[in-house]
This record gives structure tokens, sequence and C-alpha cells, in this order.
């Protein structure tokens, strides 16, 4: 009876960075891997390349009006909390 043939070892993933520049609507991108010497060098299999960035969502990013009701109701719940705090601590002390 043999024994089974000894696992072969597996391939060691190599170590990659990929480096992505925006620069307006144009946007590049990098793959560099990290060689024996421990040097970090551009893959020529996938090299630079331009990517089209995604389209601006449409629609105001920043509403002031919920903005500022949010705010309101912030302020009211710490107005709240500092009263509480302070008549517990009224209480503790008799007054």
């Amino acid at each position: 009876m043999r024994a089974p043939p000894a696992p072969q070892p597996t391939a060691r993933q190599p170590n990659t960075h990929t480096v992505t520049i925006y620069h307006g609507n144009q946007v590049t991108r990098t793959t560099f891997v990290m060689q024996d010497d421990g040097s970090w060098q551009a893959t020529e299999r996938l090299g630079t390349d331009a990517v089209t960035p995604a389209a601006p969502v449409a629609g105001p990013l920043f509403d002031p009006a919920a903005f500022r009701q949010m705010v309101l109701q912030n302020q009211e719940r710490v107005r709240q909390q500092i009263l509480q705090t302070r008549q517990q601590m009224m209480q503790r002390i008799g007054r």
C-alpha cells in the first residue's frame, strides 16, 4: 500500500497595491506588485488605465432647512438633558 502523494505547494499570492489618482473628471488607476527584493513595480499586465468617474448625484447635497431643523432638535434635546441633570442635582442636595 502506497502513501498518498505529498500535497503540492500553493502559489504565493503577490502583494499588490492599487493607486487611484483623481484629477477633475479624469481618474488614473495603477496597480503595483511587490518584487522579491522588496521594490514595487507597476504591473505590465494591468498597467495604467483611465477610468471614467461616476456621474454626480442629482439634487442638492446639502439641505439648509433640514440641517437647521436637525440643529434645533439637538439643541432642545441637550437643553432638556441639562434641565433634568440640574433638577437631579438639586434633589440630591435637598433644595
